[in-house]
C-alpha cells in the first residue's frame, strides 16, 4: 500500500488558507454556546492544489488526487467561550459534556480598552491535563484573531478547561472550537 504524504501537508495548509491564519484568574464556570454551521466545502476547484478535485457525502469531503482519496469529516459544530480576566490577568473557563473532535481552535481577542495584553497565553487542557492547543495558544495577538488547525484534530471526552494567563485586568476574548461529532 502505498502511501501519500505530501496531499495530507497540501490539505492541511489549504484548510489554513481558506479559514484562517495558520501561523502560530477567576473561576467561572461558562455554559457554552453551541451552534450548528453550514458544511464548510472549497467555493472553487482553484482554492485547492493543482491536480486535486474533491465531492461530499454524508458529512464527509473526499480529496481526489489521482486514483488516491483521502476522506475527511467535516465541521459540524462550533462552540463559543467568552472569558474575562481578573486583576492578575487571568480567567478559567469550564466546559463539560464536550464530546467530539476538535479540528480547529481561534481565539479572537476584546477590542478597545477590552483588548487583553499582547502575549497573552491560551491552553485548553482535556480531562487528562493534556494541551490540545500543543503550544500553539501561547503568545497571542491582542488585536489580531488567531487561529490553529490540528492537522489530525483531538478527540475530546469529558470536560474542557480553558486556561488564559498574561491578558490584564478585566480584559475580554473569546474561544472556538470547531468540532465534528
Amino acid at each position: 500500500m502505498n502511501k501519500i504524504l505530501v496531499p495530507l501537508i497540501t490539505i492541511t495548509l489549504w484548510m489554513g488558507a481558506a479559514w484562517c491564519d495558520p501561523t502560530p484568574t477567576p473561576t467561572v464556570t461558562a455554559t457554552p454556546t453551541l451552534t450548528q454551521t453550514a458544511t464548510p466545502t472549497p467555493t472553487a476547484t482553484s482554492q485547492l492544489p493543482s491536480g486535486w478535485s474533491y465531492s461530499t457525502t454524508k458529512g464527509i469531503v473526499n480529496f481526489q488526487y489521482g486514483d488516491q482519496t483521502l476522506s475527511h469529516p467535516l465541521i459540524d459544530s462550533t462552540l463559543k467561550a467568552s472569558w474575562v480576566s481578573n486583576a492578575t490577568g487571568e480567567a478559567t473557563v469550564l466546559l463539560n459534556g464536550m464530546y467530539g473532535v476538535v479540528n480547529r481552535i481561534s481565539w479572537v481577542p476584546g477590542t478597545g480598552d477590552d483588548a487583553p495584553s499582547a502575549d497573552y497565553d491560551c491552553t485548553i487542557r482535556d480531562v487528562d491535563d493534556w494541551d490540545i492547543c500543543q503550544a500553539y495558544g501561547a503568545n497571542l495577538s491582542a488585536t489580531t484573531t488567531e487561529c490553529y488547525v490540528l492537522p489530525t484534530g483531538v478527540q475530546i471526552a469529558g470536560s474542557v478547561t480553558i486556561e488564559i494567563t498574561h491578558a490584564g485586568d478585566s480584559k475580554k476574548g473569546i474561544v472556538r472550537l470547531y468540532l465534528y461529532r
